[in-house]
């Protein structure tokens, strides 16, 4: 299990965290939420170590993290904007720069590029493929950390549906094989539904964790939180009990339709 623990951390003229405490089994899939200025971006900065201000603890599988040199090398990263991520001119270049860094074989390169099907994309320049090319470019040279904690610090935010769906499914296949855990910071209510456990952060605190069911039935205690406008049609309906639950797949949003369409 992982624990976080911050007692306070930010900077020497203003706190952010504070009495912020996230605990996730080691192999689960935790989505982070919260609105601008909560502490989602202090979190990550966190667990960079480049916080002024920072009284905290990580335990990792009942063991205390001791430094932050030693918490870098078990987390990987991939950030809203990958592009300053990249080295290399060419996508090859990139991982074989990486994979030196950590000290990887040409077989693990390889074996990245075969599970990710880079073949096609190896002599381009990373910064001029499309936004989920450069995503999927950027989780791939992160996982040749071979990390135990993935954060995805709104990784998807500038991603078309389709793009986003393909990537988070790649990030969960590889997550379920390696049995790692993912933290995803993310604005986006319709992702919810494909993770584990949600956290809700206001004003620096934990406000809500737990599953998404129980987040839903507890959504009025948050009034601040605004759904998008087909996921608060969906609610109503919810809260109305004339759907049975919030939707996730296609049958579900076909549900609402008929509903809809019998309420006209």
């Amino acid at each position: 299990m992982w624990i976080i623990n911050c007692k306070k951390a930010g900077y020497e003229n203003k706190l952010i965290l504070q009495d912020f405490i996230l605990k996730f089994n080691k192999s689960e899939k935790v989505a982070l939420i919260g609105k601008n200025g909560v502490g989602k971006s202090t979190f990550v900065q966190l667990l960079l170590g480049i916080l002024p201000v920072c009284e905290c603890t990580i335990s990792y599988d009942g063991l205390e993290i001791e430094s932050y040199e030693q918490l870098r090398n078990i987390i990987g990263i991939v950030f809203q904007f990958p592009d300053d991520q990249f080295l290399g001119a060419t996508v090859l270049e990139e991982l074989r720069i990486t994979a030196a860094n950590f000290g990887k074989s040409k077989d693990e390169v390889d074996r990245l590029i075969h599970l990710f099907k880079l073949k096609p994309l190896l002599m381009c320049s990373p910064l001029e493929l499309s936004g989920g090319q450069k995503q999927v470019i950027a989780f791939a040279i992160t996982l040749l950390s071979e990390p135990k904690l993935l954060i995805l610090d709104e990784a998807t935010s500038m991603l078309d549906p389709i793009s986003k769906r393909a990537f988070l499914e790649q990030v969960f296949a590889f997550q379920k094989q390696e049995q790692i855990a993912v933290i995803h910071i993310t604005h986006d209510f319709r992702e919810l539904p494909f993770f584990s456990q949600i956290a809700y952060l206001s004003n620096g605190v934990i406000e809500f964790s737990g599953s998404y069911q129980d987040f839903i039935d507890q959504l009025e205690l948050f009034p601040e939180i605004t759904l998008p406008l087909d996921l608060q049609i969906a609610y109503q309906l919810y809260k109305q009990e004339k759907i049975s639950k919030m939707p996730l797949k296609k049958e579900d949003w076909e549900e609402v339709a008929w509903v809809l369409k019998s309420l006209i």
